[in-house]
């Protein structure tokens, strides 16, 4: 009974397969007919044992139905052949069993399904699975952050093929573990990594603000050996920890108007007791060597997402000439704020300051101004008054260099020192016009938010001998650490790879 019981119990374990079920089920219904038949005849040789020699061949027949000796044979030889017997065909029975089930292996193996999950390369498909650190760069990035163009100290160069061109500064990059059967990814930039102060960094263009590779992706790779197709339906993230990043991450805004010195703050802490000293240089020399000579130290208040500083007034009138060429054809002549175009190259401005604005003309463009006379908006401004003309022509930007410092607090108190190497134009800005792996699946965590579960709707087909990669791109609304669970699960709910991780996430603020 004990042996039913068990018997029993074990059944969904095998139910899993068909053939495992058929299986089992002749094993046991083999067992049960065999030790059944041969218990029996073993009680009935031990109860004919005990009768007189001449009434043990009835018992026999009485027993076992018609039953003929062959001459010489006892009925207890006869009966000890029959257990023999059974054993031998339990034994043969037994041979075909493990026989089938051989078969049945070889012909519908269930096969093997690979999964490796990793810090996505585009350049490489090399499989990082070691003790140490892997840099692994979102498209473009040194991962070392030591081959850059910008200056390594005050007496080296910023560039040598062109102005301030050293975005790979601004570039993150990952760095890949796996260690203890966890996977570790770290954001690198290289302005935090910067521990000794002495790299200069470029200021950002407008358009290109915000920090770049700062989503890291994961490179999931099946293999399926398998006689049958997989289909993946569902990523399951479960975040068991998060702190967010509160570094400052002070970017200048480079190519900023009306002289206003820029200073953005991608991180997500508050920079404290800032304190600026920068120097004006020719734009000529901003490809040059770094220097602050005679410094300005203007007042800067803490900030959190930006502040900005006005250098108009410390920018020599001779550098403003020097750098700003003007035409000497006029474009527009004005009345009051009432102005057209000028289409007479005859007139022009005699003026050798470098401004936009022309105070004195070789010839008054008289016609154009009874023209404007015309204009009732203008009659009904002037109220008899002659009206104030002035003439204006076409010139260049005005960008000026600028080589700062500046030194601040964390939220933590630890003081940081940046030093810069941007530009600014004096001008007003400009009106500008508007501007694989099989697929890739978003994933968005919130920062500081534990005990969560993100799951992901996904659709990967993977024919039998086929592979297949697909992404996994987290993003993070702050910058932030996060300990998280991702399994991914097949279309029948069951786990196909499941692992655990530790990331960094830097996520500027100008990014969303």
């Amino acid at each position: 009974m004990a042996f039913l019981n068990a018997a029993l119990s074990a059944i969904p374990s095998v139910a899993g397969s068909k053939y495992s079920l058929i299986a089992y089920a002749l094993a046991i219904g083999a067992y049960v007919f065999f030790v059944w038949r041969v218990t029996r005849n073993k009680n009935l040789l031990k109860s004919i044992e005990k009768l007189p020699a001449r009434d043990r061949l009835s018992a026999l027949e009485i027993e076992m139905g018609g039953v003929r000796l062959a001459r010489g044979i006892s009925p207890e030889q006869w009966l000890r052949s029959r257990i023999h017997r059974y054993y031998f065909l339990a034994f043969v029975v037994a041979c075909l069993l493990v026989l089938g089930i051989l078969l049945i292996s070889l012909l519908v193996a269930a096969g093997k399904i690979d999964v490796a999950v990793d810090l996505y390369d585009p350049a490489s498909t090399r499989q990082r699975d070691n003790a140490n650190y892997s840099p692994v760069a979102i498209p473009g990035a040194r991962a070392d952050g030591s081959d850059f163009s910008g200056v390594t100290s005050s007496q080296e160069k910023i560039g040598s093929g062109g102005l301030l061109s050293n975005d790979d500064a601004w570039q993150t990059t990952y760095l890949y573990e796996k260690a203890d059967g966890i996977i570790r990814i770290k954001p690198l930039l290289p302005y935090l990594t910067d521990e000794n102060r002495t790299r200069v960094f470029s200021g950002r263009d407008f358009w290109k603000s915000d920090l770049q590779g700062t989503q890291p992706l994961l490179s999931v790779r099946v293999v399926n050996n398998s006689r049958e197709t997989l289909l993946l339906t569902e990523m399951e993230l479960t975040v068991a920890a998060s702190e967010i990043d509160e570094r400052p991450i002070i970017t200048p805004l480079a190519g900023s108007y009306r002289g206003q010195l820029v200073f953005l703050n991608q991180g997500w802490g508050p920079v404290l007791d800032p304190s600026l000293k920068y120097s004006i240089r020719p734009i000529g020399e901003c490809k040059d060597r770094f220097a602050l000579t005679s410094p300005i130290t203007p007042k800067l208040d803490p900030f959190d997402a930006s502040t900005s500083i006005s250098i108009k007034e410390s920018v020599p009138q001779e550098l403003i000439d020097k750098t700003k060429q003007c035409e000497k054809t006029i474009s527009y002549i004005c009345a009051e704020d009432f102005c057209s175009d000028l289409n007479d190259p005859t007139i022009q401005c005699l003026d050798t300051k470098q401004d936009q604005r022309c105070l004195t003309v070789n010839k008054v463009a008289s016609r154009y101004v009874d023209r404007f006379l015309e204009n009732p908006d203008l009659k009904d401004r002037l109220k008899g008054r002659p009206p104030k003309i002035h003439y204006e022509r076409a010139c260049s930007k005005t960008p000026i260099c600028i080589n700062a410092e500046l030194s601040y607090k964390d939220k933590l108190g630890k003081s940081r020192i940046s030093r810069f190497a941007t530009y600014v134009y004096l001008d007003p800005q400009e009106s500008h016009g508007a501007l694989p792996p099989s697929q890739t699946y978003d994933v968005f965590l919130i920062a500081g938010r534990v005990g969560t579960t993100v799951r992901k709707a996904t659709s990967q087909q993977i024919r039998p001998g086929d592979a297949d990669q697909f992404l996994v791109r987290i993003f993070s609304n702050k910058s932030a650490t996060y300990k998280f669970q991702l399994a991914i699960r097949d279309a029948g709910a069951a786990i196909v790879w499941q692992g655990d991780f530790e990331m960094g996430i830097l996520a500027p603020r100008t990014s969303h």
